[in-house]
């Protein structure tokens, strides 16, 4: 039902409707831990060591700002 409203929704702000469907589908998925990994891919691949979205928007939050 939520993947429904969500699809109307977008598709109001003008995403074509399969475009719409396809975006709240995917969210759904996501919602649901479809994209979920602790492989630790992404951090060989980039060579750097990843961080969660939480712990980046701390850090944004918390820094002084750039003049």
């Amino acid at each position: 039902m939520l993947e429904t409203a969500r699809a109307r929704a977008l598709a109001e702000m003008g995403l074509p409707q399969p475009i719409a469907q396809l975006m709240a589908d995917a969210d759904q998925g996501i919602r649901r831990g479809g994209r979920y990994t602790d492989s630790g891919d992404l951090t060989r691949l980039s060579g750097q060591r990843t961080t969660s979205l939480a712990a980046t928007i701390t850090t944004a939050l918390t820094a002084p700002a750039a003049a």
